[in-house]
This record gives C-alpha cells, sequence and structure tokens, in this order.
C-alpha cells in the first residue's frame, strides 16, 4: 500500500522524512502549553476537563463505546495520564494541551494535542502511545496538521506488528451494502470525479454508493485540483466518516489531507 502522499508528492514526502528525522518535531512547543486539570477519561480520545469542558485529541479516532477494543483503549489512555502525574496515585490529572488551528469541534469540544511530563523532565505523548499499540487510527483533518508525521510513525509500527485494531483488520467494500455513517476504511476504485465549483470535488468510488468528498480548501494538499484526474482508475483505502449529505443518493466520506486516502 502506497500512501498518496509518497506516490503523488514525493517533495511532500520528503519533507514528512526530514520532520521524522529531527529528534524535535515530537516533542510539544515551547510556547503556548496549557496546564490543564483532568476530571475523567471519557473515551481512548476524550476527556472531561476539570472545569467542566470536554476536549477531543486532535490526531487519533478510538472505537466507540462498546466497539472492539474501545474499553482497552480508555482504560490505556487512563493509565497513562495517571502515570504522568507527579504527585502519586491521590493527585490531580495534569495534562499540558497545545491548541490546534482549529480549537474546537462541530460538537463544542476543545481540540488539543496531549502531552505528559515525567519525573525525568521528558515528554510523552498520549495520543502516540495508543497508536504505537494498535488501539487507534490517525486522522489527518485539515486544518489540524501538527504532528502528522509522528502520528502516521507511530501507526504503521502497529499496522506492520498487526498490534491491537490491525489484527485482522479489512476495510469495507465500497460496494457493500454494510456502509453505514460512521467511522470506516473503505476500499475501491476511484471511477470518476464530479466537479462540486467553489466547494470541492466528490471521487467516485466503484459501485457508485460512495463518494469521497475533497473540501476545496484541501486542493493544495493534493498538489492542486488538477492532481485529482491522476486518481480515475486508482483502487485506493479511504479512512473518515461516512455521512449523508441532505438528501443525496450516495453516502460521503471527507478526505481533507492525502493522509486519509492510500493507493494500493
Amino acid at each position: 500500500m502506497l500512501s498518496l502522499c509518497s506516490a503523488f508528492f514525493p517533495m511532500w514526502a520528503e519533507a514528512l522524512a526530514a520532520d521524522l528525522a529531527s529528534a524535535d518535531i515530537c516533542v510539544p512547543p515551547k510556547q503556548g502549553l496549557v496546564a490543564t486539570d483532568v476530571r475523567y477519561v471519557i473515551d481512548g480520545d476524550s476527556l472531561k476537563l476539570a472545569n467542566g469542558q470536554e476536549l477531543r485529541i486532535i490526531g487519533i479516532n478510538t472505537p466507540e463505546h462498546g466497539d472492539f477494543l474501545a474499553d482497552k483503549a480508555r482504560q490505556t489512555l487512563k493509565q497513562n495520564l495517571r502515570q504522568g502525574i507527579n504527585g502519586g496515585k491521590n493527585s490531580k490529572i495534569k495534562i499540558y494541551r497545545s491548541l490546534g488551528s482549529d480549537k474546537r469541534d462541530s460538537y463544542g469540544r476543545i481540540l488539543a494535542h496531549l502531552w505528559l511530563l515525567g519525573d525525568d523532565g521528558r515528554w510523552t505523548s498520549p495520543a502516540i502511545n495508543l497508536l504505537e499499540q494498535g488501539l487507534a487510527f490517525h486522522i489527518a483533518i485539515f486544518p489540524n496538521l501538527e504532528y502528522i508525521s509522528c502520528y502516521a510513525a507511530a501507526e504503521q509500527q502497529a499496522k506492520t506488528a498487526k498490534r491491537g485494531l490491525w489484527d485482522n483488520w479489512r476495510p469495507l467494500a465500497a460496494s457493500s451494502k454494510k456502509l453505514k455513517p460512521g467511522f470506516a476504511f473503505i476500499k475501491g476504485d476511484i471511477v470518476e470525479i464530479i466537479d462540486k465549483g467553489r466547494f470541492g470535488s466528490e471521487l467516485i468510488m466503484s459501485g457508485g454508493s460512495i463518494g469521497l468528498w475533497i473540501p476545496a480548501k484541501s486542493y493544495k494538499l493534493f498538489g492542486g485540483k488538477h492532481k485529482l484526474k491522476a486518481f480515475i482508475g486508482q483502487r485506493a483505502v479511504a479512512r473518515g466518516w461516512i455521512y449523508r449529505y441532505k438528501d443525496n443518493r450516495r453516502l460521503q466520506l471527507q478526505v481533507s489531507h492525502p493522509a486519509m486516502l492510500d493507493l494500493l
């Protein structure tokens, strides 16, 4: 499987490789960190803060309640946070967060990267830990693309070793009747592109029951709108949230970054 980053945009892939080679790329920023107390862990990728607000971790998606490994992801995050406390088991859980470019999601939750400062002075990322264990999938949603290379590399470790969610992992066929709203991996051939003007473009997958939505604001990440034509005839696996837009007969899955689309 080839990432679109390397298959179509080698210069962008080289930049990612350079980032990965830097020891500083997977550490928090020197400015902009906010220390925050946590009331409790909601699930593997979201927290309730002491001030009552909810926080959604950028860069990952963990299983929903009741799904395979959902409880393990939640417990792992909870344990990871506890281990990062500098004052013992009865202390409040304190995290450091750096906000994304988009600071809140459509549900009003704070969007942030989480960091823990250990007694040894080293920073660790709960998101990277979950990805390395195969308890989360990497997601890249424009414009919150900070640390994308770190998260992608951590996921690749788990995928190669078939850990957690990657054990017996299978994407759904684009023509499957099992397609429904929610997070999924979809596999199929890209057979057509429909230009939606200033809004974006829709890549129709084999079977015609689902389209990949590329918002116009993301064109530059794909090398420009004209580059999308090269996808026709390609077999790909897309990841993201399936939804139905208004009364559109097709389901849609938004792909706002090349990291969410892999060529086979």
